[in-house]
């Protein structure tokens, strides 16, 4: 297996875990905090294939998106990660400038190594959440995902 081809791989593992979890919150009263960081990991996401593409997104980091937009916005940040994986020379170093407006470069490769090791981070205090709170979280580890699939 190529690293483009371990990439696509784990963006298809998290973009199928992110639809998951959006589906669970969706459907269940949960906290807002929880939405809260769903939307952010939909929109780190999104924030970073701009930036790897070099275009200007006007979105904050943190803002809360309607549930009912999430799914496909979702689809459309792993649409995107897809084309930049078979399109993007992995090994490329771009400039980007950060939330807090500080400036700095990072390859291809390591930006989407944190764009899946950011998600599952948080999908994780997502399951904790909703373990507290009597709700069955998913098993969204790497493995189980690639016994499945």
């Amino acid at each position: 297996m190529t690293l483009n081809e371990h990439f696509l791989d784990l963006f298809k593992y998290n973009h199928h875990y992110n639809q998951q979890f959006i589906n669970i919150l969706k459907n269940k009263l949960v906290e807002d905090k929880l939405h809260q960081l769903m939307s952010h990991i939909v929109n780190a996401h999104q924030i970073w294939n701009y930036r790897i593409l070099n275009q200007v997104l006007d979105y904050g980091v943190w803002e809360v998106r309607k549930p009912d937009t999430l799914i496909g916005d979702d689809k459309l940040n792993f649409e995107y990660s897809v084309k930049i994986i078979q399109d993007t020379d992995l090994d490329k170093t771009i400039l980007y400038i950060n939330t807090k407006g500080e400036q700095f470069t990072s390859k291809v490769s390591e930006i989407i190594f944190h764009i899946i090791n950011h998600s599952t981070y948080h999908r994780a205090q997502i399951s904790s959440a909703l373990k507290a709170a009597g709700i069955e979280p998913i098993i969204s580890d790497y493995i189980f995902y690639k016994r499945s699939h």
